[in-house]
């Protein structure tokens, strides 16, 4: 057993078995992870994943064109905030896209309820007109 921890060895393009003190190797490698993120981030995206991707981003944005000029509905609610969510996954969508996204669903659900509150507000009616009825 160790009274102090042994000093890391590693293998690197740089050098071969060099001895880095923990802090020296702690800090190259953040460095080092720091470097290959930038370089991932600037690599193009070439592979067919790419493509299909690509695609269905145009698909989904001219839909979510087409779906702003439809009448307001539950569904037309419903799908562009599905659409603005599958453009932010697709990291292609801008706060403007969120925002609407997220007006289309609270869009939807307000009409949900309102069509439950109707259907409600006529049920209390009809009962209302029973009452009546049988008052009367």
């Amino acid at each position: 057993m160790y009274a102090t921890t042994p000093p890391l060895i590693c293998v690197c393009i740089c050098c071969v078995d060099c001895n880095w003190k923990e802090d020296q190797n702690q800090s190259e490698l953040e460095s080092v992870v720091s470097m290959a993120a930038e370089e991932l981030s600037r690599r193009p995206r070439t592979g067919g994943i790419y493509k299909a991707i690509a695609c269905q981003r145009e698909s989904t944005v001219k839909r979510l064109k087409d779906l702003s000029n439809k009448e307001p509905t539950v569904d037309v609610g419903l799908e562009m905030a599905d659409a603005a969510h599958l453009l932010k996954l697709m990291s292609f969508s801008s706060s403007e896209i969120v925002m609407a996204g997220q007006k289309g669903h609270k869009g939807a659900m307000l009409l949900i309820q309102a069509e439950i509150l109707r259907k409600k507000g006529h049920e209390l009616i009809a009962e209302c007109q029973n009452l009546l009825q049988d008052a009367l």
